[in-house]
């Protein structure tokens, strides 16, 4: 049941990363603290200093590896209450069911907004994401996919009411589909696809501070979009956990703590195909009370 269960423990060393922040200062190449939204927490046994230049690929002890996934395969069991969420991926590349029965699972709200898309690569990511959803927790609530309750959460995240839900997030980027999952806490998930010509500046001027921008302009040129869209992902994975997302966190200058990486949230780089960039966050019970709701994944602008 979401919100019962043992503290959320991190595992070093195998999939999961300690707590964000830790009070720990972590030094870039260039001798500048590495910006809050890209720095990596590590087991505070190491002592060890991270090299910015591998936040887009970091050590595997340091991400998670997503469960790939279809409709039609058979889902995951859940993890247990003290492990890190479950990262389920969907590649649109890959061979999928026929459309119309993926429809069939849909409420007729649901079928309604997928015809409204007028772009066929948004249809199917609407129908890959919000199917696969229903599939899974119709599988877990041993309900119709399509009588599974969703409602949306202030900033329009869906969650189901159902105590015996686990909470959930989605994210869709490109050809991929990425869903996240925990029994026990809120989690919040974001996947990127890499654009070599992305203006990353103007972006990070409304979302990052001035630290994070002068670390993103120490790297390499060749390596600046890669870490911008690690930022954001953890960025946005970390606020949708919380409850608020882009669109209801303050400007980093009004130093709003739904920015702050301090605190209990949990978050993992996600390992996914090479040109995209993925993030999970959890919130666990000692943060700050928010319900398991926050703002619909979005796009880099």
């Amino acid at each position: 049941m979401r919100g019962s269960g043992p503290p959320l423990q991190a595992v070093h060393g195998e999939s999961a990363v300690g707590p964000v922040g830790m009070a720990r200062l972590w030094i870039s190449p260039a001798g500048l603290p590495l910006p809050r939204a890209l720095r990596l927490a590590a087991p505070a046994s190491t002592g060890k200093l991270l090299d910015s230049r591998a936040l887009f690929r970091p050590a595997m002890a340091q991400s998670l590896q997503p469960h790939p996934w279809r409709p039609g395969d058979p889902p995951p069991p859940w993890p247990p209450a003290a492990a890190p969420p479950l990262p389920l991926l969907i590649d649109s590349r890959l061979p999928l069911p026929p459309s119309e029965g993926l429809l069939a699972h849909l409420t007729p709200e649901e079928r309604q907004r997928h015809g409204a898309y007028r772009l066929p690569a948004d249809r199917l990511r609407f129908l890959l994401g919000r199917a696969s959803l229903r599939l899974l927790l119709g599988h877990w609530l041993r309900q119709p996919p399509n009588a599974i309750p969703l409602l949306a959460g202030p900033h329009g995240k869906p969650h189901c009411p159902s105590p015996a839900a686990p909470a959930f997030n989605v994210s869709h980027s490109g050809d991929l589909i990425l869903l996240a999952f925990h029994p026990a806490h809120p989690v919040g998930v974001d996947v990127e696809r890499a654009r070599p010509d992305l203006a990353w500046e103007p972006i990070a001027r409304r979302v990052l501070d001035p630290a994070e921008r002068t670390a993103l302009h120490a790297l390499p040129a060749a390596d600046q979009v890669p870490a911008f869209l690690v930022a954001w992902c953890r960025l946005e994975a970390r606020l949708k956990a919380r409850g608020v997302g882009l669109g209801g966190a303050a400007l980093p200058q009004e130093h709003d703590p739904g920015l702050e990486p301090h605190g209990s949230a949990l978050v993992w780089e996600v390992r996914v195909p090479p040109g995209y960039a993925a993030a999970v966050a959890l919130e666990a019970p000692s943060s700050r009370s928010h319900p398991p709701h926050g703002g619909e994944a979005r796009g880099v602008p």
